[in-house]
This record gives C-alpha cells, structure tokens and sequence, in this order.
C-alpha cells in the first residue's frame, strides 16, 4: 500500500515538472512582458473603473493656482497620476502611454503670470511634453516653460493644458531603454511655480 502511495506521488511530481517547463518555454507565462512593463498603482483600476468612458475621455487632471501680484505658489505633482488610463497595455505603463494635466490660473486681479517647473528625479530619456493644440514637441518641462506666460483677466479662469507621450525607442538598446523609462515615468515627479507679476 504505501509502495502505491509513493508511486503515485513520485507520478503527480513528475507531472507538475512537466507542465511548468511546458508553460515557461511557451508564452503562458511572459517573463520579459513583467520586466519591461510597470503596473499602475491597484488604486487607478479601482477609481477607473466607476468612470463613464465619454468623462473619462474629457477629464484631466486639475492643479489649480490662486496667482496674486508679486508672490509664488507650488505644487508638486507625480506624473502617474496624470496617465490617460486608455493608453496603458493590459494596465502597464508601456511605450505609447500618454497623459495629460491641466493648470488652472484664477486671479482676481489684471496680472501677467510665468510658469515655471523643476524636476525632483530623473526625467525619463523619451518622455515628450505638448502644449496644446501644438504639435512641436519639448524634452523636457523646463523647456516647455518658456512657453508658458501670459496675462490674466480677472475673475477668468485660464486653463493650460500639457500634454505627454512616451516615444518609442528607435535604437539598438530599445529594450533597456524601454525599460529604464518605464521605472523613471512611475516615479517621476516635478513642482510646478506659478509666479504673478504686474
């Protein structure tokens, strides 16, 4: 009897060491997928899934600044909070996702306004800002800055919306720069000043 039982479970270990080498060496399980691609926190599925697609669509994310004459006022953002949730593959940050942010300026004064940004970690390598309804692309948000100045009309809201894109890469090392900027772009964050002048 307890030769059968050895017999038996000597048979089930067999099996299994079989079938776990048949689902590594075909594509059941892809290992490469995990190390390349990044999860968006749980948390985004769970907000995502109570939003109607046609809001989803529209909504972006608001940072809103009170500006007033001759004073600063930051924010800090971290740039996974931005990402258009449509855009992610099977839920990872992949080459190809895109997000956008929205600054909103009040002001209940005639002022002029400059946005400026600093990056608090490392950018990722091929991580592209837009304004706008503009297709020229900028390397980086310190670049873009330039960019963003202007007036303000009292008691207007205006609203500058920023665009970003994750390139695909076109070299050698696709892989291993694919996946640096996927680590980079689920930590990179960044203040925005928003300054009001006369």
């Amino acid at each position: 009897m307890k030769r059968k039982k050895l017999i038996i479970v000597i048979i089930l270990v067999i099996i299994i060491v079989i079938l776990f080498i048949f689902m590594r060496k075909s594509n059941i399980f892809n290992f490469q997928e995990d190390f390349i691609f990044f999860k968006i926190f749980n948390n985004s599925k769970q907000n995502n899934t109570n939003i109607n697609s046609d809001i989803e669509h529209t909504e972006n994310k608001n940072y809103i600044f009170n500006v007033k004459y001759d004073n600063l006022e930051l924010k800090n953002i971290n740039l996974g909070e931005t990402i258009n949730p449509k855009t992610l593959i099977k839920e990872k940050i992949a080459p190809g996702t895109e997000g956008n942010f929205n600054i909103i300026l009040k002001s209940n004064e005639i002022l002029n306004y400059q946005i400026k940004f600093v990056s608090k970690n490392t950018k990722p390598k091929n991580l592209k800002f837009y304004k706008e309804n503009d297709k020229k692309s900028y390397n980086s948000l310190e670049e873009l800055e330039n960019e963003l100045v202007g007036s303000l009309e009292p008691y207007k809201d205006k609203i500058i919306k920023i665009n970003w894109k994750w390139e695909y890469s076109m070299n050698n090392i696709k892989d291993l720069e694919d996946t640096k900027d996927g680590q980079f772009i689920r930590k990179y964050n960044f203040n925005i000043y928003v300054i009001g002048k006369e």
